[in-house]
């Protein structure tokens, strides 16, 4: 008799409208909380117009809350909840109520079953923090989620994201392909950013360059303001890898330009950064391409200071370096390639360096042609003592410690050439010289008079 008053109870309170609304106005008051407008069942599905929670560190308050689960299939050890929704999430955390012992380091608990959420949706989420609202809102949220002992993966179909500078609206794929250290992942992220405040936005590339040239291409306009472009980017982003080496690539267009970049990190090593290289178009199709590439050197005999090698290279394409930066620059539209490498002692001090730039036919600066070569290898040390680039040292130098070993310079600018080829800094180096500078102000504006030199 016992066993059928216990089933029939369960029957009812699982199976039935009164059943669960009693439960859950029953679990409610215990907690001094409220519940209301319930429907449906625990079994074939529940909705609950209304549910709060208070509490000294926290309160919930939820309204239009749905739950569908397949509870057969806990037999199968799967958790397969079909749908987990809310019209209105509001959370207000006191945290000088919350406990604040230190936390542990993180470790995932083992599973006993697997979860497979369908629907996790939420149609505004908001969160105050001792009372005062964070200024970021959380709408229209649509997610899935799938955990088991050896993976999980978050889908997120849609979430818009409120702030006073701008509205995100953006989806995602995050997968942990494994739920230990190194914690493997794939991330996929695609989002579009509209600007609030027109040109003055932040996040308005013409209000730090108003001289940036307008985009060959009608582009979009702002909805509030149709006369006024609008200040939008649509971002993609895409990391692999895990907490020891990651891979991460940035890609985002608007406002008539286009950026792309990628990089490899090393998360946990003391310099994260091994290789980056960034490609950026402006709207008059100007471009800007840059690499570098950070890594660690042996010291000689494994002792000593920490060496590291840095090697890059900048190449522009008719980049108006002019127009971008305004005032007081001259007139300056490059194409040009350069390429450096260094050698870094302890990541702060320059013990070498080579650098190679080259600029091409077409160029122009303070509206005179240029072009030429600039080649110069420069080595830390102390003139005439023949102090090498290895030699470790107790102080940054300055210029007068530094050793040219080579120089290579030949470069038209207008009606003048500068022409240099040698070595100096140590003794026996010999520096060949060759100035012919007719009109200084070719230079920079208003320079008086012209500079000629051979030696």
């Amino acid at each position: 008799m016992a066993v059928l008053v216990v089933g029939g109870f369960l029957y009812w309170v699982l199976a039935t409208t009164p059943g669960a609304r009693w439960a859950l106005v029953t679990a409610g008051m215990q907690v001094g909380g409220s519940v209301s407008a319930v429907s449906g069942s625990v079994w074939h599905g529940l909705k609950v117009g209304q549910v709060s929670v208070p509490g000294d560190a926290v309160s919930v308050h939820l309204e239009g809350v749905e739950l569908a689960v397949q509870w057969p299939q806990l037999l199968q050890r799967q958790l397969h909840v079909q749908t987990v929704s809310a019209d209105v999430v509001d959370i207000a955390v006191q945290r000088a109520a919350a406990d604040d012992s230190p936390d542990s380091p993180f470790s995932m608990p083992e599973l006993p079953l697997e979860v497979r959420i369908d629907r996790f949706a939420v149609g505004t989420f908001t969160l105050t923090l001792d009372g005062q609202p964070i200024p970021l809102g959380v709408d229209n949220l649509v997610s899935s989620l799938y955990l088991d002992a050896q993976r999980g993966q978050l889908n997120v179909a849609n979430v818009d994201l409120g702030h006073a500078l701008a509205d995100v609206r953006a989806e995602a794929d995050v997968q942990l392909l494994g739920l230990a250290h190194p914690w493997p992942f794939d991330v996929q992220i695609n989002a579009g950013v509209q600007a609030h405040g027109g040109q003055e936005s932040v996040l308005c590339a013409r209000r730090y360059l108003p001289t940036l040239a307008r985009p060959a291409e009608p582009v979009e306009h702002n909805p509030n303001d149709p006369d006024a472009p609008s200040c939008s980017i649509d971002i993609d982003v895409a990391a692999q890898g895990s907490l020891e080496a990651l891979t991460l690539s940035a890609q985002a267009h608007g406002q008539g330009m286009l950026l792309d970049g990628q990089a490899a990190l090393t998360p946990l090593a003391p310099f994260p950064l091994k290789d980056a290289h960034v490609d950026l178009t402006l709207p008059d199709a100007s471009s800007l391409h840059a690499d570098v590439a950070w890594e660690p050197q042996p010291s000689p005999g494994g002792e000593g200071p920490l060496l590291d090698r840095v090697r890059g290279s900048v190449k522009m394409a008719g980049l108006n370096l002019g127009q971008l930066v305004g005032e007081p620059l001259p007139d300056a539209v490059l194409t040009s390639s350069a390429q450096f490498d260094a050698l870094i002692e302890n990541r702060h001090r320059v013990l070498s360096s080579r650098f190679e730039v080259d600029v091409a036919r077409g160029s122009v600066w303070n509206g005179q042609p240029l072009h030429g070569v600039v080649i110069a290898d420069v080595r830390a040390g102390t003139p005439g003592s023949g102090t090498s680039a290895l030699t470790p040292a107790t102080a940054l130098p300055d210029w007068r410690t530094l050793v040219v070993k080579h120089v290579d310079i030949d470069v038209e600018l207008g009606n003048n050439h500068v022409r240099a080829n040698g070595a100096f800094g140590e003794a026996g180096d010999r520096l060949a010289l060759d100035v012919a500078a007719p009109a200084l102000a070719a230079f920079w504006p208003d320079l008086p008079g012209g500079a000629h030199t051979q030696a």
